[in-house]
């Protein structure tokens, strides 16, 4: 039998070459202990779950337990993957000749893949066989052998693409990597419902369908949090609320929504696309010079800012509010007396604050009542949209400078949608940051066909 990979009996094999085994002789004594142990139990103990699910795979390839048993496909696999593994590096190291310079150069990256193939042993070994139910991919727990699989595929592949071992040419040699790659794919297809080895194709849409980019900086996650807490803060309704939206609930709760105006937004939307375009490389610029504090400064900036419009807010409400219960002869006049009244106050003061703030806020809580009718626009725009954005990026020739052109000529159309988003919805301002970010790329001299794409591909997963 090939002892986990270790191959310390071949004539050229020097300090080298035993220091990369020298640590797994434990792990080594671990399995085959396991396995002795397994060998004497009875097979019915995997119906009653008592097994981890390296040991279910061991019985089932010894053949000492009904495959019948067991429904999940990939506890069959997992055995043999292991034994394909040590056959292969085992072989890789007694066909080489001058495997003893070789490891030496590359006796890191064999230690890196041996320790992960141990790694996910143990975790296999520490999971217990639970048998397939409708809530579980497998029949032990998933996540973290998930987490081990994909590690020890990206071990292969930086050991295959990093190491002239694997370029031996040798029919016996291929024929093991062969089995190797073949239970490779059989796992993924499992896993991922794929089955492309190990360049699986989640990578591969990662790379070039493109991805979000975040913050280099925790300083920079911090402000970015706190800008789009903020935005989050002045919409009307979330997810988890669905009452009836009152002018006396709003006013209680001081909510954002009833002082933040479309001023406000832009400011916080300008500084939101700032913190993207400084912190990440949405934008693929060298000559930005702010700094991580600056841009936390301005998010605190803007943070202090509204929490003293929130104060002057509560302070308005306070001073317009009138306590029926006090017996004042204010209190004693009926409804026309205090309108005759009222209206003579106003003439004298010309219209005093206290009418302006309670104007507002009606005038305001007007605009948040028609406000679902832009919101149900903005929804339909925002789907067109992204369709053609999605074309633009799809359908992109060679010649990128023709692709921004074609994209600037729509640069009012989404100008449009982003003013009506601030000035008529009560949505929030961070949902529409990507295309405030388009609208600044089209607006930058500097800016050519090749950023604009690059951004599309950051901006669209959004």
């Amino acid at each position: 039998s090939v002892p986990n990979g270790i191959a310390l009996d071949h004539p050229l094999q020097d300090d080298c070459v035993f220091a990369v085994h020298l640590h797994r002789m434990a792990q080594f004594v671990r399995e085959q202990a396991t396995y002795g142990r397994v060998a004497s139990l009875d097979s019915k103990l995997v119906a009653t779950k008592e097994m981890s699910a390296i040991e279910v795979s061991w019985c089932l390839s010894e053949g000492t337990t009904d495959r019948a048993m067991v429904s999940c496909p990939a506890t069959t696999l997992l055995y043999p993957l292991f034994c394909a593994f040590d056959k292969w590096i085992y072989h890789l190291i007694m066909s080489v000749p001058e495997v003893v310079s070789l490891l030496r150069r590359q006796s890191l990256q064999l230690e890196g893949l041996l320790q992960q193939r141990d790694q996910m042993w143990l975790c296999l070994q520490q999971c217990k066989y639970e048998g397939l139910s409708p809530s579980n991919l497998l029949a032990f727990e998933e996540s973290g052998f998930v987490v081990q699989w994909t590690w020890l595929k990206k071990r292969l592949l930086a050991f295959a693409a990093g190491s002239p071992l694997v370029s031996v040419q040798e029919p016996s040699l291929n024929k093991l990597k062969q089995q190797l790659d073949t239970l490779v794919v059989a796992i993924d297809r499992v896993l991922f419902n794929t089955g492309d080895g190990l360049s699986w194709s989640s990578d591969t849409l990662w790379k070039k369908g493109g991805h979000p980019r975040v913050p280099r900086l925790a300083s920079q996650w911090e402000a970015m949090s706190l800008l789009e807490q903020e935005s989050n803060g002045c919409i009307l309704m979330t997810e988890s609320s669905h009452s009836v939206v009152e002018l006396q609930k709003l006013i209680d709760s001081c909510s954002p929504i009833l002082f933040v105006d479309m001023k406000d937004k832009a400011e916080l939307l300008a500084a939101l696309c700032m913190c993207f375009w400084t912190s990440t490389d949405e934008v693929q610029r060298q000559n930005d010079t702010r700094s991580s504090q600056e841009i936390q400064k301005v998010s605190e900036a803007i943070s202090k800012d509204l929490a003293q419009r929130r104060l002057s807010f509560e302070e308005k409400v306070h001073a317009s509010r009138i306590d029926i219960k006090i017996c004042t002869i204010e209190n004693m006049l009926d409804v026309e007396k205090l309108s005759s009244l009222r209206e003579g106050v106003t003439r004298v003061n010309n219209g005093g604050d206290e009418d302006d703030f309670l104007r507002s806020l009606l005038l305001g809580f007007a605009k948040i009542q028609v406000s679902p009718l832009a919101e149900f626009w903005c929804v339909r725009e925002e789907a067109a949209l992204i369709g053609i954005l999605t074309e633009i990026l799809v359908t992109t020739s060679d010649d990128l400078d023709s692709t921004f052109e074609q994209f600037r000529s729509l640069e009012p159309r989404f100008r449009f949608f982003v003013d009506v988003v601030l000035s008529q919805t009560c949505l929030s301002v961070a949902d529409i940051r990507p295309y405030q970010t388009l609208l600044w790329v089209v607006g930058d001299s500097d800016v050519r066909g090749e950023c604009l794409v690059h951004l599309l591909r950051c901006v669209i997963p959004r």
